[in-house]
């Protein structure tokens, strides 16, 4: 389980000192602070993070909306930060196409949880709904699921299985099950091309992650667990696995 991952782009070194201490008590992971829009669009070809801590108001050429626009493409998720409250700020900020938040300053740590929570939040546990959302399920190659106070970020490669059970999946990892309110047919909708495939109406593995199939007792193996083969769907395992 990774922690988030945040960049900041912030002229102040202030409050981005502030920012990066707020960010850790979230829970989260600063992974840079920058101070200028110019070294943010070299830094972001390099490296994607999770989302984009981003003051509006910055020094040097490029502003802080235009740099949002200018990645937008990349549908990487934008909290804007100003201490400029005033309603155009804000319709400036949401017309950048980006999936956006918008704090004024100074903010607190449960004011930044919420806002990150608003943005990468696809689905809910047991007690929410699933969200429908342009990015879908899955973004940055990873689920991020809610848990009471906790938000986990929860890579695709590290997925060992899913199982339904009613209205709920269980999404089982290595020493880890999340429970979540979400349909199956959805995630395995989200999950097609990531090498996931439904091997029982109530199972959906990670090909990887199999170390044994026992084609007569109808049933696979998964790290501890015993997964059951349904009857319909054995010829296409077989077949994508290219059993001989």
């Amino acid at each position: 389980m990774a922690a988030i991952e945040v960049l900041v782009i912030e002229d102040d070194p202030l409050f981005a000192v502030d920012c990066e201490m707020v960010i850790s008590q979230a829970g989260f992971n600063c992974v840079k602070v920058l101070d200028s829009a110019e070294k943010a669009l070299i830094w972001v070809e390099d490296r994607r993070p999770d989302l984009i801590l981003l003051d509006i108001h910055l020094n040097g050429k490029m502003s802080g909306l235009e740099f949002a626009k200018s990645i937008k493409d990349s549908r990487i998720p934008i909290i804007f930060v100003t201490s400029d409250n005033h309603p155009d700020t804000y319709s400036a900020a949401k017309s950048s196409g980006n999936s956006i938040a918008f704090l004024v300053k100074p903010f607190d740590k449960l004011t930044l949880q919420s806002a990150v929570e608003s943005l990468l939040i696809l689905k809910e546990n047991v007690e929410g709904n699933p969200e429908k959302t342009s990015n879908g399920l899955i973004y940055n190659q990873a689920v991020f699921i809610k848990n009471k106070a906790t938000l986990y970020k929860v890579p695709v490669e590290d997925i060992l299985y899913l199982m339904a059970d009613g209205n709920y999946v269980m999404v089982y990892t290595k020493g880890k099950k999340y429970v979540i309110k979400v349909s199956l047919k959805r995630l395995v909708d989200e999950l097609l091309g990531h090498n996931f495939l439904q091997i029982h109406r109530n199972f959906v593995v990670q090909l990887d992650k199999i170390e044994k199939i026992d084609s007569g007792a109808m049933e696979l193996n998964i790290a501890d667990a015993v997964i059951p083969i349904g009857r319909k769907y054995k010829e296409e395992l077989l077949s994508v696995l290219r059993v001989v």
